[in-house]
C-alpha cells in the first residue's frame, strides 16, 4: 500500500505549469501500471492471509489435543501457500488486460496512456469477465463468506468450551468475551470494506454503464477504507493475540538487533 503515495504525488497533485506530455509520460504511467497491478496482488494476499489465519485459529481452537510443532509449522505453510497461491491465480488475469499505449496528440506531442477494456468491449469480453468475475468471487466476495463462516464458528466453539468450563475463573470468562468483541469487530470491518465493493463489481459485468459511472468514481473511496482497514486490522490483531504481539516484537527486535553496528552476529541468539 505504500505504492499509493507516489502515485498521488504523481498525477493527484497536479501542477498547472506542466505540459500534458510530461504528465502522461511513458515513466509516470508505467509507474501507475506496475504498482496498480503489485497493490492488487499484495491486496488479495492480504485477504487471503487474513482470512487463513481465521482459519488456522479455528483448527487450533478445535484441537484440544497438543499439536508437535512440526505438524504446526506444516499446517502453517499449507495454510498461507494455498492462500497465496489463491491471490495470484486470481490477480493474473488483471495483469493480461490491462496495458498502456502511445497516442500522438494534435500537437505532435506524444503521450501514454493505460488501455483498460471496458466490460462491452466484445474485442476482449471474455478474459475482461473472468478478470471481473475472479477479482469479485474470488477477490472479494469468497472472502467474506469465509470469514464469517470460520469467525462464527471460532466463537460457537470458544463459547461451547466456556460453557463446559463454567467453573472457571471470572478471568478466562472476560477473555473469551473480549476475544470474541475483537473478533466480531474484524468480521465487521472486514465485510464493511470488501462486500460493497465486490456486490458492486459483481453488477457491473451485468448492468451497462455501471462501471463508467459508478465503480470508476468510488474508486478513491475504496481505496481509503482498504487502506484504513488494514491499519485498523493490524491494531485488532495486536490487541486479540499475546502470540502475535510476542512474535512481531521478537522479530523487529531481531532485525534492530542484526542492523545495529554495535553487535556481533551472536548477539541476537539471546532473542530466541
Amino acid at each position: 500500500m505504500l505504492m499509493y503515495i507516489p502515485q498521488v504525488l504523481l498525477f493527484h497533485i497536479t501542477y498547472t505549469d506542466m505540459p500534458i506530455s510530461q504528465y502522461f509520460s511513458y515513466n509516470r504511467v508505467a509507474y501507475s501500471l506496475i504498482a496498480s497491478k503489485i497493490t492488487l496482488a499484495s491486496h488479495n494476499a492480504s485477504v487471503w492471509l487474513g482470512v487463513s489465519l481465521t482459519v488456522y485459529r479455528f483448527i487450533q481452537t478445535r484441537n484440544r489435543h497438543h499439536i508437535p510443532r512440526a505438524t504446526r509449522n506444516i499446517q502453517t505453510v499449507a495454510v498461507v501457500s494455498i492462500a497465496l497461491l489463491i491471490s495470484v491465480a486470481s490477480s493474473l488475469p488483471n495483469s493480461l488486460t490491462n496495458n498502456f499505449e502511445e497516442y500522438t496528440l494534435a500537437n505532435n506531442e506524444t503521450i501514454y496512456i493505460i488501455n483498460a477494456p471496458m466490460l462491452a468491449n466484445s474485442g476482449s469480453r471474455n478474459i475482461v469477465d473472468t478478470n471481473v468475475l475472479l477479482y469479485a468471487i474470488v477477490g472479494k466476495l469468497l472472502p467474506c463468506i469465509l470469514m464469517s463462516m470460520f469467525v462464527g464458528a471460532l466463537v460457537h466453539s470458544l463459547l461451547k468450551r466456556s460453557r463446559q468450563f463454567s467453573f472457571a475463573s471470572n478471568k478466562r470468562s472476560v477473555m473469551i468475551g473480549r476475544t470474541n468483541k475483537l473478533l466480531y469487530a474484524i468480521v465487521a470491518l472486514f465485510l464493511i470494506t470488501e462486500l460493497p465493493q465486490g456486490t458492486l463489481v459483481l453488477m457491473c459485468v451485468f448492468i451497462s454503464g455501471l462501471y463508467e459511472n459508478v465503480y470508476i468514481p468510488l474508486g478513491d473511496f475504496f481505496d481509503a477504507i482498504a487502506l484504513l482497514n488494514c491499519v485498523i486490522n493490524f491494531a485488532l490483531y495486536c490487541i486479540m493475540s499475546s502470540k502475535f504481539r510476542s512474535t512481531f516484537k521478537r522479530l523487529c527486535l531481531r532485525y534492530l538487533y542484526c542492523k545495529s553496528p554495535n553487535r556481533s552476529p551472536m548477539d541476537h541468539v539471546s532473542l530466541r
